[in-house]
């Protein structure tokens, strides 16, 4: 095996991305559980702090076996997202040495976990501005980690003579520039024209899935790649 690290890296980074779609799943199963709670309890919007439930109501009720349900899939998503993050940041730190594009991914993606901490504790103050604005940059910046770990991988396999995966690194580069030249476009024309930004949007989250499955695939592929080298 020629690039050791560089193999111990991207097989981290793949494990850290499936570990984050479970944590999406997981999410996915609060909101629904919250859901059938707000409705066993009469409450019409999730949003509806107003109503404070004890433990006894919600048992008279039949819900508490809803929340603690609910409870254990934040508690377990959360667990999931905290090591899917570590991961991915020690997927990134192995390769360096061997690659020198994840060096500016690491540098990347440490600016988009501050910024996500900043928004968070932002958001939890009510100052939705600079909260909306930190979260911005931590996409931003996790974009830019995105594009430096394809890049990575490009020159391993360029210099492996592998063309199928440096090709395929070039075609998830051209589709996240068309998805997050639509965010853009969205954003923009939001203002002006809603129905525009709308099809915008919609398109970029339709291509953003798309773009997520290749990328997954191009992780695999590399990998693969990097242990037969």
């Amino acid at each position: 095996m020629k690039y050791p690290k560089s193999y111990a890296g991207v097989k981290k980074i793949f494990t850290a991305e499936v570990l984050k779609i479970f944590a999406y799943v997981l999410l996915f199963g609060a909101i629904i559980s919250a859901a059938i709670l707000a409705a066993s309890l009469g409450i019409e919007s999730l949003t509806d702090t107003s109503r404070i439930v004890d433990f006894s109501q919600a048992a008279q009720t039949g819900a508490l076996t809803t929340t603690i349900i609910m409870l254990v899939f934040v508690l377990a998503a959360l667990i999931l997202m905290m090591t899917s993050s570590i991961l991915y940041l020690i997927g990134i730190i192995q390769p360096i040495k061997e690659e020198p594009s994840f060096r500016f991914a690491l540098v990347c993606v440490i600016v988009a976990y501050v910024s996500y901490i900043v928004g968070s504790i932002l958001t939890s103050n009510s100052n939705t501005t600079m909260a909306s604005l930190c979260n911005s940059i931590g996409s931003l910046f996790e974009f830019l980690v995105t594009i430096n770990v394809i890049h990575g991988i490009r020159n391993l396999a360029d210099r492996l003579n592998n063309g199928a995966v440096a090709a395929k690194g070039t075609t998830i580069f051209k589709v996240m520039i068309a998805m997050y030249s639509l965010i853009i476009i969205a954003y923009v024309t939001g203002i002006f024209t809603p129905l525009l930004s709308i099809i915008a949007y919609v398109i970029s989250v339709i291509l953003g899935i798309i773009t997520y499955i290749i990328f997954l695939s191009y992780l695999s592929n590399a990998k693969k790649m990097l242990a037969k080298s």
